[in-house]
């Protein structure tokens, strides 16, 4: 299906090949969260040898993007919390690191740019990812402060998302809905190096009249003509 959609919609937009449930993701649900939280802990020999079976197959699966033409490469692990990340710096530099660099190489060696996913507060670890090859954070969400993602990463990484989904465009007014785009624009998107989109999936609790409100910022900070 991911290779139809290229064939049809590939010249019009940026179609990508699911990397979602990465390495983290992928260990914790195979032994539960608690379980593999201690492996790392207690056990790690056990912890790491999950973890380089679930390596190989993204691996794998780098190599068929690359190999069936896809323009990006595209990784998901969710590390963080609306406060935190799940583990220390030292632990991912340690255990998680190596193994997405092995996933980003061969993207990189295939000549395509990396996208990575991963929620939550991941501040600390986004100096490793660039030093992985990390293209575009995805999605960027207002548990981080943008300006200092801007302002200390702006020169190495485009930012996907901004426009937050838990409180904003689910609950706030339209007008501030427009206000906040326009200023999330402003800020990350300064001199390139925006996708500015939702951070999280739109539901269907969130008023349609937030959506048009999110449309008429972003027409605006391009230079086109009004919505209506």
């Amino acid at each position: 299906i991911a290779e139809e959609d290229l064939k049809q919609y590939g010249s019009d937009f940026l179609v990508e090949l699911s990397g979602y449930n990465g390495i983290w993701e992928k260990a914790y649900q195979l032994t539960e969260i608690e379980q593999f939280m201690y492996l790392l802990a207690v056990e790690p020999q056990k912890a790491c040898r999950l973890m380089d079976i679930i390596c190989e197959y993204k691996v794998a699966i780098a190599e068929e993007t690359v190999k069936r033409g896809f323009p990006i490469g595209h990784y998901g692990d969710d590390l963080g919390t609306q406060i935190s990340t799940f583990v220390s710096e030292d632990m991912f530099v340690k255990y998680f690191l190596p193994r997405i660099k092995k996933v980003f190489r061969v993207f990189k060696d295939g000549g395509i740019p990396v996208q990575m996913h991963s929620c939550g507060k991941i501040t600390p670890f986004i100096p490793h990812l660039i030093d992985a090859g990390l293209d575009v954070l995805e999605p960027v969400q207002t548990c981080m402060d943008i300006q200092f993602l801007k302002d200390e990463y702006g020169k190495h990484l485009t930012f996907y998302g901004g426009i937050d989904t838990q409180q904003l465009l689910t609950f706030d007014t339209p007008e501030h809905v427009y206000e906040e785009t326009l200023r999330t624009i402003d800020i990350l998107g300064k001199g390139g190096g925006l996708i500015i989109a939702p951070s999280q999936e739109v539901m269907n609790n969130v008023p349609v009249e937030n959506i048009l409100a999110f449309m008429k910022a972003v027409k605006k900070a391009r230079g086109e003509e009004q919505y209506r």
